[in-house]
């Protein structure tokens, strides 16, 4: 395919460019345009973003880092990556045929980010990162859904020990925030529950 060479050198391209942090923050709509991009190649053709990547982790530590930046511009675009990635297992494209193969390459990347993307995620919600410029948090729950739904695949106790894990890497929780919100009842929250529960939890953490 002539794309993937075009999309192996577009991609080294940019992280010459985008090296660092402050680069990052510096140029929020390249960041969100960039990641927005590999989204639709992963929207599309799963297997083509596989075969383009030299170095597939570096996207992934990226977009982990652009979880950083305080900007909607560049949050959208991360997340919107995220999203499509963990949908490959989550929520499979049911036109696009894949083989065992792919599928399983997916959910071993899914396994070893997880954990580092929901500490970002709550992060988020926090404070301790910036939410805001997002809009709302219902694009935080949608993508935490389908990382529980990839991860329990894998175990039914992975997606519990990501979140459990967050909450340790966090500032202590007000207690007036602890007291109402269970953090790691996330778990067990079911589709209809999860947007309610994550809703409570950032705007009681914001008014803290």
């Amino acid at each position: 395919n002539i794309l993937i060479p075009m999309i192996t050198t577009m991609t080294g391209s940019f992280f010459q460019t985008m090296n660092d942090f402050e680069q990052f923050d510096n140029n929020p709509e390249l960041v969100e345009e960039f990641f927005h991009f590999m989204a639709v190649i992963i929207k599309y053709s799963p297997k083509m973003f596989l075969q383009s990547q030299n170095d597939i982790n570096t996207v992934y530590e990226a977009g982990i880092v652009g979880l950083q930046v305080t900007t909607r511009e560049a949050h959208r675009g991360v997340i919107t990556f995220f999203d499509k990635f963990v949908s490959v297992i989550a929520k499979p494209d049911k036109r696009i045929s894949l083989s065992a193969d792919i599928m399983n390459e997916y959910l071993v990347k899914i396994t070893l980010i997880g954990s580092s993307l929901v500490t970002g995620l709550m992060l988020c919600l926090s404070g301790e990162l910036s939410v805001g410029t997002l809009g709302g948090t219902r694009i935080i729950s949608d993508l935490l859904i389908k990382l529980r739904i990839a991860s329990n695949i894998v175990s039914d106790t992975l997606f519990h020990e990501w979140l459990q894990s967050a909450v340790n890497s966090m500032k202590p929780i007000p207690a007036k925030v602890a007291s109402d919100i269970n953090l790691v009842g996330l778990y067990a929250a079911n589709e209809d529950t999860i947007y309610a529960k994550i809703d409570s939890f950032f705007w009681r953490f914001q008014k803290k």
